[in-house]
């Protein structure tokens, strides 16, 4: 059987460096060791947090690979979180206007698991970037386990919904691609 640590204990074994150099997120009651990051990865990363500080409202916050407190046993860590300031924290913010997943070998991770926790705490729009695919996937109007709503942008300028956030596909793509 696998142990399965309390909210508290986590946010502790976290504030103690237990897990050490170890990126791990609480999904689901387990602690699940993080994907490392490809070049790709870093590098849309990288354009998604150069553009959210250019175009979102300085009231929010920009949150790159920080944890939010969604729920007992669930703390995961998106690659971007686009959270206004009205957001209670427990430990973390416990909700996000906007949270986006950039995916290279955590997809179908990305589109279960994680799809499930940010529909069930509310989270009204989750983007799932496929590095591999070069394809955005944006989900809205968050059901029970799952979002009502799924759009698939080809190009153009994709606006989020519920925040200042925008990303021109075209600068997205070529950025991922690019190699130095």
């Amino acid at each position: 059987m696998l142990w399965s640590p309390d909210l508290e204990t986590y946010q502790r074994m976290a504030e103690l460096e237990i897990f050490g150099d170890e990126r791990v997120e609480l999904l689901d009651g387990l602690l699940v060791a993080m994907s490392p990051k490809g070049a790709e990865h870093e590098q849309a990363l990288s354009y998604l947090t150069r553009r959210a500080f250019k175009v979102v409202d300085e009231r929010n916050e920009i949150r790159i690979q920080f944890a939010l407190t969604l729920a007992e046993g669930r703390v995961p860590e998106p690659d971007l979180a686009i959270v206004p300031p009205e957001i209670p924290r427990p430990y973390h913010p416990a909700n996000a206007a906007l949270v986006c997943e950039v995916a290279a070998t955590s997809l179908r991770t990305d589109r279960t698991t994680k799809l499930a926790i940010y529909a069930r705490a509310g989270i009204p729009e989750y983007w799932i970037l496929d590095v591999n695919g070069l394809t955005l996937e944006v989900h809205t109007g968050p059901q029970g386990d799952t979002y009502s709503t799924t759009k698939w942008p080809q190009s153009g300028l994709v606006h989020a919904r519920f925040c200042e956030f925008s990303v021109p596909l075209d600068e997205l793509w070529a950025a991922t691609t690019r190699s130095y």
